[in-house]
């Protein structure tokens, strides 16, 4: 058996989602061998991260973390999250099986838009 090392997941939103312009509850789950004590979240694609709210771990069972931001405009944004454990191992940002979980958001003013973004059917 191996060590499980600091993962997490987005689950909302998802992956090229297309957001209207209010705050938005991100939120997701993080997992590792030892407790998570840290979420951090970037809205700008990791030049700056601020903390999310973890909960505490039960047993050996996943941890929801959340986080509610409001974005400053329309626009692209991607939001990227990284975990860290209690012996201060953290969440890799490329190249390894337990890399930091992406997503890509599209934040609108109005979903009835007639000029929603290109990718988005």
């Amino acid at each position: 058996m191996w060590a499980v090392s600091p993962n997490s997941m987005i689950v909302h939103p998802q992956n090229g989602q297309l957001i209207k312009h209010e705050v938005l509850d991100i939120f997701g789950w993080t997992w590792a061998e030892n407790p998570i004590v840290s979420v951090e979240v970037s809205t700008d694609g990791g030049e700056n991260w601020k903390e999310a709210i973890v909960e505490a771990r039960k047993n050996v069972e996943w941890q929801k973390f959340s986080f509610r931001w409001l974005p400053k405009s329309a626009g692209e944004y991607l939001i990227i999250v990284r975990a860290f454990d209690s012996l201060g191992n953290c969440q890799p940002l490329t190249s390894r099986r337990n890399q930091v979980s992406r997503a890509m958001i599209f934040v609108q003013n109005s979903l009835d838009e007639k000029n929603l973004h290109p990718n988005i059917d």
